[in-house]
């Protein structure tokens, strides 16, 4: 979960740098980054603090999060070309 919101921390950061057209997307993917992240985080506190959780409902979430953190960067990445013209 630190890994992903210093990744939205990063974009916002930079987001900060692009004209204000432009950095409405990056904000917005900063904001959707955290609120996965907070999201994803209260879903594993939760398993952890079940009394009895089967090994696979704790590796479902785990791949849940996983795939929604790709997800994101995806997203990132796609709001970064967007914002800076760029077809890489």
């Amino acid at each position: 979960m630190k890994v992903w919101r210093e990744a939205a921390d990063k974009i916002h950061g930079v987001a900060a740098e692009f004209a204000a057209e432009r950095r409405k997307d990056l904000d917005a993917t900063a904001s959707r980054m955290r609120a996965d992240a907070a999201a994803a985080a209260d879903k594993l506190q939760k398993l952890a603090r079940a009394p009895i959780e089967s090994w696979s409902a704790l590796n479902a979430a785990l791949a849940e999060t996983r795939a929604a953190f790709d997800r994101a960067n995806q997203a990132a990445q796609e709001a970064f070309k967007r914002a800076t013209g760029s077809a890489r």
